[in-house]
Formats: C-alpha cells, structure tokens, sequence
C-alpha cells in the first residue's frame, strides 16, 4: 500500500473542514429516546456512486472509532436535553438545537482534539457498509481512519491564525487519512446522534418527528463519510534534444502542453511546461503532480520559429505506480532568421494579513531579473 503525501494538508482541509459535523435539529421533540435501546449503524468510507472509488476505498479496510461524548435524553414534553461527557462539558452546550452548522464543525474539531489525547474507551465499526449493532444511545464524536495505523500516523493538524495581528488566534484544523492503493482520502471529525430521526445522517435532525430511529440488521442508520479523494501522482519525465543552436537567433523556448483523464473520477488534467535552451544539448524537465494510472498526452506545443520537431509533436504514456513515465522529443534548426527568444517566469502568492498578499516573481530564464509585487485585493 502506498503511502504518498504530496498535497499540502491545509489545503485539503479548506476543502473538507466543514464536511462530516451534522447538519444540526429543527423542530420540537414529541416522542421519548428510549435509553435502554441499542442502535444499529452501517458506516460507508465514501459518498461516491463511482464504482471503483468506492472499491478502492473498501479495499484501503477503513474503520471509524466511536467516541461517546455526550448522552442524549428525550422525554415525552418534548425537552431534547445533551448531557457530556466530562471531557467534553467546556465544549458541548446542554442545548444543542440552536446550533448551525459552522457551530457542529467546531465543536467536531474540538471533541477531535480532546479524544486523540485521551485514554477513553471508543468503538471500532467497519466502514465497509455492513450493519453493526449494540451501540448505545447518545452523541458520538466519529474519528476515520487505516486499521492497522496508530494515531500519530493517520491523524494530521494544522494551526493556523485567524483574525489580525493583534487579536490573532491560533485554529487548530484536525483531519484523519486513509491511504488505499489509488488515492489518499482525508476525513474530518464528525458528529452523529444515536439515535437518529433519519434512515440516515446525512438529513437533518428533526426533533419535531415522532418517532426515532435506532436501526436494526435489515435496516441500520446509514452513516456516509464524505472524505476528500486525492489520487496518489506520479511523475512524468520530458527530455528533448535539441540538435543545432543558432545562437545569434537568441535563446530558444519549447512548450509542451500535458493533458488527461482520470479513468476512475473522471476529473481532468491540464498543464503547460517549458523548457529553454542556451545551446546544442539534451535536458530534462519532470512533472510530479500527475495522478497514478493516468494516461497522458504531451505534445509540443511551440518550439520557436527556427526550430522545428524532428518526429511526431505529441507522445501518450501512462503514469505508473510508484515509477516514472519518460516521453522524448528532439527538435532542429530550421534555416530560419527570423527567430526571436522568450522567458520563463514561475509566479508565487505569499498571503499577508488583511487580505493582502505579495506576487514572488522568479523567472526561470537566464536573461531575466526576479521581483516582487503587491497585490491589495488578495488575489
């Protein structure tokens, strides 16, 4: 199994940092949870339809661990009551009904934090999507993760300040990986209630229901992860040779333009890169943020007008597992004298506070100077 971290974490949790907390109650309580029941739950890893995204997360054997943070009381007035658990009474107000759901994130987040550093018992469920039973009532804290890993090994934080210099605070974003054979899926903490008004947690609680669902082995509550899918990338090699340099025509600029589709997500790729040359030689330029398994056509797009492609301008290669894929091209001088040159330039966006930021630019071309520039609208 691989175990490749390439993107930054905290960009993912942009993406799923708001994923998983439920979406809260609506309406007032009629019937009474009865606490001598127990629920029956199935967990499935993805909320995918895609067949062989979510084959491939079955097979990546991903469990969620239970952390009973608070149990819950209803009675036949209607009053819906939360009770923590004592770990957790600084973060878990008694009602939790006026909640939205930004609220339910943070408190996941928090609960997430509380839990990992503890020693307090949980429940291991199966995210396979069979029906697993026994699970007394109450508000749980859901944890996912590889089972065979540890916590310091599938669980990652990021601190980040919110807020200006002076009245920054510090934002502690807790996820939890998966890594399958294909992809990488990063899993926030989430918050379920046991039991349920819905078949599933996906719909929002409504208390105003009369009747509560506890599941059973015909028909569990269904709880559907929503992690973010992040293919594992390969890399891609170009090198070209370029036979004759007209070096009074100035320097010579290729670009390649790489394009593909994911045969599993269908998501798109779609790149330019470039290379300059100075002289008669042969380089490589490599290509790291490929997806595995993607087949990809590079073809070359622009040489210069001395120069032109000794062969066919395009070339298609799959990116394997754990490997590299190498594609070549060679180019020649053309006679021509009316060449002109070019500059790589590569641009970086350094965030400031304020929603200000600054442009970093570094070209890549020998005949440039590097530079900086302020951008007030943040983008």
């Amino acid at each position: 199994m691989n175990s490749k971290w390439k993107r930054p974490i905290a960009t993912l949790l942009m993406a799923v940092g708001v994923l998983g907390a439920v979406a809260g109650f609506a309406g007032t309580a009629r019937a009474a949870i009865d606490q001598t029941k127990k629920c029956t739950v199935a967990v499935t890893p993805v909320s995918t339809t895609e067949d062989s995204v979510l084959a491939d997360a079955k097979n990546a054997d991903v469990v969620v661990d239970l952390y009973k943070v608070a149990d819950v009381a209803q009675d036949g007035s209607g009053k819906f009551e939360v009770s923590a658990v004592e770990a957790y009474r600084d973060i878990i107000p008694s009602d939790m009904t006026v909640l939205q759901e930004s609220d339910w994130s943070s408190i996941a987040q928090q609960a997430a934090d509380i839990a990992l550093g503890s020693t307090q018992a949980k429940t291991v469920l199966s995210a396979d999507g069979t029906a697993q039973g026994n699970i007394d009532t109450g508000l749980y804290l859901l944890l996912a993760h590889g089972r065979d890993l540890s916590d310091y090994e599938y669980t990652h934080k990021v601190i980040r300040q919110s807020g200006d210099d002076d009245d920054a605070k510090n934002i502690t974003t807790i996820s939890t990986i998966v890594q399958s054979d294909k992809n990488t899926y990063v899993y926030a903490p989430q918050l379920v209630v046991l039991p349920s008004t819905s078949n599933s947690t996906d719909a929002r609680m409504n208390t105003a229901d009369n009747n509560w669902i506890y599941g059973d082995a015909g028909n569990p509550i269904r709880i559907v992860l929503k992690p973010d899918i992040v293919p594992h990338e390969g890399v891609l090699q170009i090198t070209k040779t370029l036979a004759r340099y007209a070096r009074s025509q100035g320097n010579s600029i290729s670009v390649f333009h790489i394009t593909g589709t994911n045969n599993d997500t269908g998501e798109k790729y779609d790149k330019y890169v470039a290379m300059e040359f100075t002289q008669a030689r042969t380089q490589t330029i490599s290509v790291d943020d490929i997806p595995e398994g993607m087949t990809v056509t590079i073809e070359e797009v622009y040489s210069g007008a001395c120069y032109s492609v000794v062969g066919s301008k395009a070339r298609t290669v799959e990116i394997p597992e754990d490997g590299t894929a190498s594609v070549s091209f060679s180019n020649d001088y053309n006679g021509s004298k009316n060449c002109g040159g070019g500059i790589i330039n590569h641009f970086e966006y350094t965030e400031g506070t304020s929603g200000t930021g600054t442009w970093q630019w570094t070209p890549e071309s020998a005949s440039a100077t590097p530079g900086t520039a302020a951008d007030k609208a943040g983008n």
